[in-house]
C-alpha cells in the first residue's frame, strides 16, 4: 500500500498553500508564549527585572507583573507572516520535491529530494518572515518601546533604514537550512529504526520527531542567538557592526559576549522549531485532505480512485 503520510498527488498546488498556511499560523500561534520566553532569555544583557530560570517561572513573572496578554505581544505581525510565509514553502515544497523525485528515483520517495525541497523552500519562507521576526521580536523584550505593531515599522524605518528588517537574513537562512538538513535527515533514520514498514504509528511519529527536532534545535540555537541580537540595536551596543554580521567575526563576537549564554533559548526552541517538524506536517496533511473533501463535495463520489470516505478515515487516523 502507499505511505499513509503522502498526499494523493492530484491535490492543486493551491489546496497546499492554503493548508500549508493554516498548519504554520497554528503552529507559531500555540507556541507563541513560549517564543517569547525564548526571545527575553537569549538576550545577551537582559533587564535585571527580565531574567529567568525557566519557561514556568518566565511566565508566570510576566503575566503577574506586566498583564495576561503580554507574552501575546507581536502575536498578530507573526500571523500576518506566517500565513503566506508557510503557504510559499509548502508550494515551493512539494513542486520541487516531486519534480526532483522524477529525476533521481523515477517517482519514488528521495530523501536527497525532500532535503533539497526543503532547503529551496526555507529560501522563499524566510524571504517572507524575517521582516515578522525583527517586528516580533522587538516588541517581545522587556520594556519594549513601541506602542504597536505600525508604530514598530515605522520607528525601525525611521530610525534604521528599510535594510534592518533584512539584517539577520543571511544569519536566519545559515541558520534553518543546516535545521532542515539535521531535522530531515535524523527523523528518516529514527523512522527506518522503529517503523521500517511506514505503518500508521502514532508512537514512532512522535519519538522520531521530538528527537530530530532536539538535535536540529541543539545543532542551531547558536545561530539562533545571533540571529536574535542582531535583530536589536540594544543588544548591539558599541558592538553593533560585530552582531549584524555575527558569522564574520565570530571569534571576536565569543570574546565580547557571554559564552554561557549562547544556548539560552534551547528548550524553548524544541517545541515549535523549523518548518517541517513532524506535527506541523500532520497539520497540513489532515488540512489538504480536509480542504480536498470540501472542494469536491459537489463532485463525484470518486477522488482519483479515492473515496471520500476512504480520506476522511484517514483524517481520523
Amino acid at each position: 500500500g502507499a505511505d499513509y503520510e503522502s498526499l494523493p498527488p492530484h491535490v492543486p498546488v493551491m489546496t497546499h498553500m492554503t493548508a500549508g498556511a493554516v498548519a504554520g499560523i497554528l503552529e507559531h500561534t500555540v507556541m507563541y508564549p513560549v517564543d517569547s520566553v525564548k526571545t527575553r532569555m537569549q538576550s545577551l544583557q537582559p533587564d535585571p527585572n527580565a531574567q529567568y530560570r525557566g519557561v514556568y517561572e518566565a511566565l508566570k513573572r510576566i503575566i503577574q507583573t506586566e498583564g495576561i496578554f503580554r507574552p501575546l505581544r507581536g502575536l498578530n505581525v507573526t500571523m500576518l507572516g506566517a500565513g503566506p510565509a508557510h503557504a510559499l514553502y509548502f508550494a515551493c515544497y512539494e513542486r520541487v520535491k516531486y519534480s526532483l523525485s522524477d529525476i533521481i528515483q523515477n517517482g519514488g520517495n528521495s530523501h536527497v529530494a525532500n532535503g533539497v525541497a526543503g532547503s529551496l523552500a526555507t529560501v522563499l519562507h524566510d524571504a517572507v518572515m524575517n521582516p515578522a521576526e525583527v517586528i516580533k521580536q522587538r516588541m517581545q523584550m522587556y520594556n519594549s518601546p513601541y506602542r504597536g505593531l505600525w508604530d514598530c515599522i515605522q520607528t525601525v524605518t525611521r530610525a534604521e533604514g528599510v535594510g534592518t528588517f533584512y539584517r539577520s537574513y543571511s544569519t536566519q537562512l545559515t541558520m534553518n537550512i543546516p535545521f532542515q538538513a539535521v531535522h530531515f535527515i535524523t527523523y528518516e533514520l529514527m523512522q527506518e529504526q522503529l517503523n521500517p514498514h511506514r505503518h500508521y504509528h502514532p508512537g514512532s511519529h512522535i519519538i522520531s520527531g521530538a528527537a530530530a527536532g532536539a538535535v536540529s534545535a541543539a545543532v542551531t540555537t547558536p545561530l539562533d542567538v545571533c540571529k536574535t541580537h542582531a535583530e536589536h540595536p540594544g543588544e548591539r551596543g558599541a558592538h553593533l557592526r560585530e552582531h549584524q554580521r555575527p558569522l564574520d567575526r565570530n571569534g571576536e563576537r565569543l570574546q565580547n559576549s557571554v559564552p554561557t549564554r549562547w544556548p539560552g533559548g534551547f528548550l524553548q526552541r524544541r517545541p515549535g522549531s523549523g518548518h517541517l517538524p513532524d506535527a506541523l506536517h500532520r497539520h497540513r496533511l489532515v488540512s489538504v485532505r480536509v480542504l480536498q473533501v470540501l472542494s469536491d463535495q459537489a463532485a463525484e463520489p470518486e477522488l482519483g480512485g479515492t473515496t471520500r470516505a476512504e480520506v476522511m478515515g484517514g483524517v481520523a487516523e
